[in-house]
């Protein structure tokens, strides 16, 4: 036990730099883990399309994500047991060596041909995810002081989700390279690649420092599913934390859905090959990415809850705008299509906006989840969040699954009777003469026979019959063993792109109705997410307005002040404390509450600038505690601000009672001790330096109607550490001026 608690210092003493060994190896280490989780993953996608028919490769995409996702749901408490009983690098170390010998499994059941076995390591790739997440998330707090977990956060958004997209180009590419059921071509690159990745992994999570172990005490949930209830009742007795854990299964579920339906969306708008819509997810990356780093700074070393509308809004916006993207995306030997380029620009911002919308998420849950239950909470988290990911991929196969026949009428529109019985003609002697070609060498002979202007309706006309006579329903006639002598099995939507590239719209739109069109097409799906995201946004409006004011006025406030903080670190992270400040214009209030990382009640003057309905929602929002000039007011505010104070909030009170029309600090009040009777909080001086001469200050003797002198204006805020003694309001107030002394 003394050695742990010797670790466990050592450990807070080194607690600093984003740059450290230790957080380096453990960023590169979650990389590579998730690339490699992403290139088996779709490279088993890929190879097990080839095993069934046309219609079910929205199953085998269902199945890759199931599978991957449900040891998060079996193996939660187990992982939260592992990440809280031991040192969580000891742990990252083992997850990491039980990759390379899944991936040995993987390799195996490829070269056997055996699909069965391929998604058993699917499954078993998941189990090893499981534990590495609360492993790898509590680390983050360990490793790095608190005011640098959003940037890391930020950090971690930008190289997951960059993993995630590499890992889905290259496993989509080495199954393009090693072709039919992944034996065809260069049969060693999978176990190269595979093997190759886990490895250098492995050998980078050897750089994490020694952590400590957060509970020693703890035992083996050998009852694991009762402990995953317990883990869940542990999560949900603690409000925001749980709230925010909804917020996490919002996030993944949507970016499931996303990774699901960019795939049927690039072949949907034309795409030939699966390497095609790796643009397509390059740019959702990127976007991800940039909101990601930029939520980690603009968070400014705190837990930014604000951010969470702002990502919300953008993507329902982004969502909506995906869904008008029509007409074909991909062009064989072409420029960039007109519909590709809004495609790719509106995944950028479903990409952005979903960055800052993750980065508050997970920073939150990791600074404020106790230490000694941190395991449990994150483990309780993954639970309701795969959860969600298993819904959303049962839900998006059922959204692709055919529930009508399709309809040629719906591909080509009607002729006059003359050309429509020579494309009948057609039609019917390629029926009696049909036979099975991947070239599709018998339609292109008919095409080059016929007129160029019946081109598209012949076309759509003879890939309905080719697509029909592979069918199981015609092949259900034919004696048993003669369809695979024949060889006319069932083609893809790529067979058919790739026999006729320079038709990819119209053969994309026949394919669709004549294997039976899903129930929502790929750009419908989007607009079901941008809808599901609306009640999401007005929900976390309603439920943190403070935040998400205090955010946007903190954007707008960027363009006007640049605002220096000094001593910051002298504001509690928890408990009460009463902050005395010197009030020298109108926005001294706003700038408190931008300074500091909680929620701080304002003590406030109840005049009729919050008798608007706006104002006055404002100030309920935000906790501000309004008194009036009667002395039944002022009694009741000052005994509303002890309360806060003896309930561990932060409250903020103007001493000297009024704005200062000179710039110099005024007397205080003796309203400050009457808080302060029968309250056991800190009296933390703060100081507004270079206000005065601002626009909303009383310089030149007018409030407002001045010309700013420089933009963005500058201006510091500074806190000193708690004053010792608080019994006289003097003494108070000289703590203040001492504070301005050194501000100066």
């Amino acid at each position: 036990m003394t050695d742990s608690l010797a670790l466990e210092q050592k450990t807070s003493d080194q607690q600093e730099r984003l740059l450290s060994r230790s957080f380096l190896g453990l960023l590169f280490t979650q990389f590579l883990t998730a690339v490699n989780d992403n290139v088996f993953r779709w490279l088993v996608i890929g190879i097990g399309k080839d095993f069934v028919e046309p219609a079910q490769v929205g199953t085998i995409l269902m199945l890759g994500t199931v599978l991957f996702v449900v040891p998060y749901l079996g193996l939660a408490a187990v992982a939260g047991y592992l990440a809280d009983r031991f040192p969580k690098n000891q742990v990252i170390l083992g997850c990491k060596i039980a990759e390379i010998l899944i991936m040995v499994l993987g390799v195996a059941a490829i070269f056997a041909k055996n699909d069965s076995i391929l998604f058993v390591a699917v499954f078993l790739m998941g189990a090893q995810s499981a534990i590495f997440g609360p492993a790898k998330l509590g680390s983050i707090p360990e490793i790095l002081k608190p005011e640098k977990v959003s940037l890391a956060n930020g950090l971690f958004g930008l190289t997951t989700v960059g993993a995630t997209v590499i890992g889905m180009a290259v496993g989509n590419s080495v199954k393009d390279i090693v072709g039919f059921r992944g034996v065809e071509n260069y049969v060693w690159l999978p176990a190269a690649v595979l093997l190759g990745i886990a490895v250098v992994g492995t050998l980078l999570g050897l750089l994490l420092q020694p952590l400590p172990i957060a509970n020693a005490t703890r035992k083996f949930p050998w009852d694991f599913p009762v402990q995953t209830l317990r883990d869940l009742r542990t999560l949900t007795s603690r409000g925001p934390l749980f709230r925010v854990a909804l917020g996490s299964v919002f996030f993944w579920s949507l970016g499931a859905l996303a990774q699901l339906n960019i795939d049927q969306f690039a072949f949907e708008g034309g795409a030939i090959n699966e390497t095609q819509k790796v643009p397509l997810l390059i740019c959702l990356v990127f976007g991800l990415g940039l909101g990601a780093v930029l939520a980690g700074i603009w968070s400014r070393g705190r837990v930014e809850l604000g951010l969470l509308p702002l990502g919300a809004f953008g993507i329902v916006v982004s969502c909506f705008l995906l869904f008008l993207v029509q007409g074909t995306i991909f062009k064989l030997e072409s420029p960039p299509t007109v519909p590709f380029l809004w495609a790719c620009l509106f995944l950028v911002g479903l990409g952005f906006s979903a960055g800052l919308f993750d980065v508050p998420i997970n920073a939150y849950m990791q600074q404020r989840s106790p230490r000694e239950h941190r395991g449990s909470i994150l483990a309780a988290s993954n639970f309701l969040t795969f959860s969600g990911v298993v819904v959303i991929a049962l839900l998006f196969n059922a959204m692709r699954m055919d529930y009508s026949p399709g309809r040629l009428a719906n591909v080509v529109e009607p002729i006059d009777e003359s050309q429509q019985q020579s494309i009948d003609d057609a039609v019917q002697e390629y029926r009696q003469n049909w036979q099975p070609s991947l070239e599709q060498d018998q339609i292109k002979e008919y095409l080059s026979a016929n007129p160029v202007d019946l081109r598209k309706h012949l076309l759509g006309h003879l890939l309905w019959v080719d697509v029909e006579k592979r069918s199981p329903v015609e092949q259900a006639g034919v004696v048993e063993g003669e369809a695979g002598q024949s060889g006319f099995p069932p083609l893809s939507r790529l067979d058919y792109l790739q026999a006729f590239p320079q038709d990819a719209e119209l053969v994309s739109q026949v394919y669709t109705q004549a294997t039976g069109p899903p129930f929502l097409a790929a750009n419908e799906i989007f607009l079901v997410c941008g809808i599901g995201t609306v009640p999401v946004c007005l929900y976390i409006i309603w439920l943190i307005p403070q935040a998400t004011i205090r955010f946007l006025v903190w954007i707008a406030s960027g363009l006007v002040y640049r605002i220096r903080l000094y001593g910051e670190e002298h504001v509690p992270e928890e408990g009460g404390a009463l902050l005395v400040a010197n009030h020298v214009s109108w926005i001294d209030g706003i700038l408190i509450l931008l300074a500091t990382a909680r929620p701080v009640r304002m003590v406030a003057y109840a005049g009729s600038y919050f008798k608007n309905p706006l104002m006055g929602w404002v100030a309920r929002s935000w906790g501000v505690i309004l008194i009036s000039g009667g002395p039944k007011s002022i009694r009741q505010g000052l005994d509303t601000a002890r309360e806060a104070l003896n309930q561990g909030e932060l409250v903020c009170i103007f001493p000297e009672g009024s704005l200062s029309r000179s710039g110099q600090l005024q007397a205080f009040r003796p309203g400050t001790l009457k808080i302060l009777e029968g309250a056991d909080a800190p009296v933390i001086p703060v100081y507004l330096d270079e206000l005065w001469g601002s626009i909303f200050s009383f310089s030149e003797g007018k409030f407002f109607w001045k010309r700013p002198q420089r933009l963005p204006y500058p201006i510091s805020i500074h806190f000193d550490k708690p004053l010792a003694d608080t019994e006289d309001v003097h003494q108070i107030r000289q703590g203040v001026v001492e504070l301005g002394a050194k501000a100066v």
